[in-house]
């Protein structure tokens, strides 16, 4: 699913195409420049995927464990646990990989010049920021953000869910 998502690497943003279309001369810069930092970002989609849905139902169920043994409210025992995981994971899953997401922007950044590997658009970013730790500057920001974010896409997708069993055909077991 995160690697799916990755395909559109020739486009990237909507609103930055016309300048990357400025910027580079498409006809003459290759296939390569238009997959410019693929690489980290199939491996941040899919990390970060595969991660998300194999602990996004066992971490929903943990937290409705240990926090909501009190309440008798079906809102509370569907949405709070669907959010926190949501969001616990979101922001935990994209703090391991934002170093990825660092690295896909260095790449785009270099759009026209020669094409680096991803350890050493990795080890450009370490020299000029000092150290290990400036893979992360900005992190805190991306963290509230998908806190946010992931929490209401989590709570979203489980409703959606509901809400298709709602709309499925029911067996007439007298029938059968």
């Amino acid at each position: 699913l995160g690697a799916c998502a990755s395909c559109k690497a020739p486009i990237g943003r909507p609103s930055s195409c016309s300048y990357c279309f400025q910027l580079v001369n498409l006809s003459h810069a290759g296939l390569e420049s238009r997959f410019r930092g693929l690489q980290p970002v199939v491996m941040r989609n899919g990390l970060s995927s595969g991660t998300y849905f194999a602990l996004r139902e066992p971490v929903a169920h943990e937290v409705e464990r240990l926090v909501l043994k009190e309440s008798n409210s079906a809102f509370v025992h569907t949405v709070v646990p669907s959010f926190a995981s949501g969001a616990f994971l979101g922001a935990g899953v994209s703090t391991v990989v934002y170093p990825l997401s660092v690295a896909k922007s260095r790449a785009h950044v270099s759009l026209g010049g020669p094409h680096q590997s991803l350890c050493s658009l990795l080890s450009e970013v370490v020299k000029e920021r000092g150290s290990i730790g400036g893979l992360y500057s900005g992190c805190g920001v991306n963290v509230f953000r998908t806190l946010i974010g992931w929490g209401i896409v989590n709570v979203v997708y489980d409703l959606a869910g509901d809400l298709e069993l709602l709309f499925q055909p029911r067996h007439n077991k007298a029938a059968d």
